[in-house]
């Protein structure tokens, strides 16, 4: 089980488009409201020859800012996890991590770049049925600066950062 670290989205996308039922990529036109996107979802259907929308019709798709989807997020194991949320003074219940303010994460993540001892590593382990791993020497300060470039992409874009 693993945890990512990315931006929370926001509660109302910028808006609606009508896509291919096999593909997002092709935009048709842009709409206010997901109402105005079904209406033109159905224009569309009565003329498209494209396979899927004879079959299957077109669908509506919610349009959230276009960074959304480049924006930066740290993937990581929950025992990794467990260990960078120490780090960054949030206890080691991830499950339990709030979404955060992108500033005060970025003083988090500095905090714990300035006071954190140089990462050495952790030799992996068998205990049993159970392998831990281990983590490369140097990990933490790679994983702290990928979580500041979030919190910097969550800043930019007026969001939230949360642990998933």
């Amino acid at each position: 089980m693993g945890i990512t670290i990315g931006l929370e989205m926001p509660d109302q996308p910028l808006s609606w488009t009508v896509v291919h039922r096999d593909d997002d990529s092709p935009w048709r036109g842009g709409f206010a409201d997901a109402a105005a996107a079904e209406s033109a979802a159905r224009r569309h259907d009565r003329v498209c020859h494209h396979e899927d929308c004879v079959v299957y019709g077109s669908r509506v798709v919610a349009v959230f800012e276009p960074e959304f989807d480049a924006a930066p997020s740290v993937q990581i194991s929950a025992s990794n996890a467990r260990h960078l949320a120490d780090v960054l003074g949030l206890g080691t219940d991830i499950w339990e991590v709030p979404a955060l303010d992108p500033d005060a994460l970025m003083g988090r993540v500095l905090l714990a770049q300035a006071i954190s001892p140089v990462d050495v590593g952790v030799p992996p382990a068998v205990a049993g049925q159970v392998i831990d791993c281990g983590r490369r020497a140097g990990w933490t300060e790679h994983r702290l600066a990928q979580v500041h470039q979030v919190a910097m992409a969550a800043r930019r874009l007026g969001v939230r950062v949360i642990w998933s």
